[in-house]
């Protein structure tokens, strides 16, 4: 029996390079809220949520590399001052 590989659509790979980008950018954020915040209680539902966008992440590139698709650059540690001061304050904290 033969079978076929029906490769991703256009917008099936714009959607992917978009979740790819967005969970880049997300990570950052979450790496950078977690040096700055101040109320434990949070912690591990950002940590989980770092987690996750990490996962999704590797996952994504593993689509990109089985359809041979190049690997967007994304967002990264070197695009993020993890020593900038918060722009907000936490809100997290008073509740």
């Amino acid at each position: 029996m033969k079978t076929h590989k029906i490769n991703l659509i256009t917008p099936e790979m714009g959607a992917l390079w978009t979740t790819y980008i967005q969970n880049s950018a997300l990570g950052c954020f979450y790496e950078h809220f977690l040096q700055h915040m101040q109320g434990n209680e949070i912690k591990p539902i950002v940590e989980e949520a770092l987690t996750t966008s990490k996962q999704c992440l590797k996952e994504t590139k593993e689509l990109f590399v089985k359809e041979e698709f190049p690997i967007p650059d994304g967002f990264s540690d070197k695009d993020v001052y993890m020593n900038a001061p918060p722009l907000l304050t936490d809100l997290f904290e008073f509740f």
